[in-house]
């Protein structure tokens, strides 16, 4: 949301107005984000962090010839500039506060995760989220503190269960 100031001919104010305004822009997945921090992780890697500060992270599908299996926890967390983060299909855990505090960051892209941890998108600016037909389990609070508006759950109606606690919204 922004307030503009209208102005009349002779630009003097006349008016406030306030607008929400959506801004989009294309990410390219196919190029993984520079200096992303590996470490190795049950047969593949695990994302540990990143050197440096990114507003778009781009997980790629396999480093080294391995899969990226896992987002350690707190491998993100507190980040001040991350805005977008894309995490493959090759990733099927994302760790215990793995982006909590991440205060920008407003769009999640997930492949076939398979387990959020607890608490792992606390207080992002993140609003609407599509959650994996693969998601198994989700930590207590994992969107806790978010400024949640829409949360698509493919397998509500099936085998899953949780508590509004789990989300923490």
């Amino acid at each position: 949301t922004a307030t503009f100031k209208m102005k009349n001919e002779n630009y003097e104010d006349i008016a406030p107005m306030t607008a929400n305004i959506t801004i989009k822009h294309e990410v390219n997945t196919d190029t993984p984000t520079e200096g992303i921090i590996f470490e190795e992780y049950e047969g593949g890697y695990a994302v540990a962090g990143v050197s440096g500060d990114v507003d778009v992270l781009v997980i790629p599908e396999t480093y080294n010839g391995k899969p990226v299996l896992s987002v350690k926890s707190f491998a993100f967390s507190g980040s001040k500039t991350l805005l977008y983060a894309y995490i493959p299909s090759s990733v099927v855990n994302i760790g215990n506060k793995a982006f909590s505090d991440c205060s920008l960051l407003i769009t999640v892209e997930f492949g076939d995760v398979e387990i959020i941890g607890q608490q792992a998108f606390k207080n992002t600016a993140i609003r609407e989220i599509v959650l994996p037909e693969s998601l198994e389990t989700i930590g207590m609070g994992a969107f806790e503190g978010t400024r949640m508006e829409k949360i698509t759950l493919p397998f509500i109606g099936g085998s899953r269960n949780s508590s509004s606690s789990y989300f923490g919204y």
